[in-house]
């Protein structure tokens, strides 16, 4: 698997990432982090 290293890390290439506003961001971490790593 071929692999990239970006700013935040070593990344599994294919990826995406999205750009959110942080209330936005903390609400999607706290959605996850509530559901065992799961977006719900």
């Amino acid at each position: 698997m071929n692999r990239h290293d970006v700013a935040m890390g070593n990344v599994v290439v294919p990826h995406f990432g999205v750009h959110l506003e942080m209330d936005q961001y903390k609400q999607v971490r706290e959605n996850v982090l509530n559901n065992n790593g799961f977006l719900r």
